[in-house]
């Protein structure tokens, strides 16, 4: 096994980013809601679309939403601190991609009411996973992924696994060695410690692939046995790109996704798009996904 997984110590979770008090339990739902979302970062020079116009927008989503799992792209350290005040109820699971809260947020949010962390790791795209902030192959950034097996509290449900990631935008064989990667150790965490039920835990990656379906990179999820959702629900959809520049337009590049174990088909999935008063949450649109609970 060339990937050495990083078991990162539970006290450094609240060094990291810390937990929020849980919500009032609520009710179970139908299933288990999960939702990816790039929320861009929020010193770029945007204008009229900088985080101050749209952080509002971007915390109602979340909440309207109201995911059991959230992963998150480009989160800086206030962005989270933001979330965490307006989006009460998740605990927060990774460091950001340089290391501690260095540099953008790519993990995971976890509604501490509805689901257990059982265990959690994070590990770096490249060839030496186990080095916090190490760039891999042609990749610009430093770039990162968290993972979580999850069990639902109160519940005979059988335990699954989430991963969050963002893959880097300019390194082609950096996207398409990441794709190989998380496969690779996503196949150690199911079949390594297998369900109570004795089959492979299921399994959820979602998060920004800046890779769009048919390319390279998601024909490596595919050949491995995973579905991505949005498609798989509506295969004879035309608008759905995720990425539009704060342009609004729904035809551009499918490059955020969620992707599932073959077999746990998808209840709902769809292509969020938050907009008010003319302007975007943010130049990704989010991708929300309802899922049977594990069994």
């Amino acid at each position: 096994m060339r990937a050495a997984l990083v078991i990162v110590a539970a006290a450094l979770l609240a060094a990291c980013q810390g937990a929020v008090p849980a919500p009032e339990s609520q009710e179970r739902g139908p299933g288990l809601r999960v939702m990816t979302f790039n929320i861009r970062y929020g010193t770029a020079k945007d204008g009229e679309n900088h985080w101050k116009h749209r952080k509002e927008l971007v915390a109602d989503t979340i909440r309207e939403s109201a995911p059991h799992v959230l992963a998150i792209q480009e989160g800086l350290g206030f962005q989270m601190d933001y979330l965490a005040e307006h989006c009460p109820g998740y605990l927060v699971l990774g460091q950001h991609r340089n290391g501690g809260r260095d540099g953008e947020f790519s993990g995971l949010l976890i509604n501490a009411a509805h689901l257990e962390v059982v265990d959690w790791g994070q590990f770096w795209l490249s060839s030496t996973p186990e080095v916090v902030a190490s760039r891999g192959w042609d990749a610009a950034l430093a770039r990162t992924a968290v993972w979580a097996r999850l069990h639902e509290r109160g519940a005979g449900a059988a335990d699954f696994i989430v991963l969050g990631t963002h893959f880097d935008h300019r390194g082609v064989r950096a996207r398409e060695e990441s794709a190989r990667l998380v496969v690779e150790i996503m196949s150690k965490l199911r079949h390594g410690e297998e369900g109570t039920t004795g089959k492979p835990l299921s399994v959820i990656l979602m998060g920004d692939f800046n890779a769009r379906p048919g390319t390279t990179p998601m024909s490596v999820f595919e050949q491995a046995g995973y579905v991505n959702a949005v498609p798989f629900m509506h295969p004879e959809a035309t608008d759905g790109g995720t990425f539009h520049r704060f342009e609004g337009y729904h035809t551009g590049g499918m490059i955020d996704s969620i992707w599932v174990t073959r077999g746990w088909q998808p209840m709902e999935a769809e292509i969020l798009r938050p907009r008010l008063d003319g302007r975007s949450a943010s130049d990704h649109d989010p991708v929300f996904a309802l899922l049977p609970w594990a069994s």
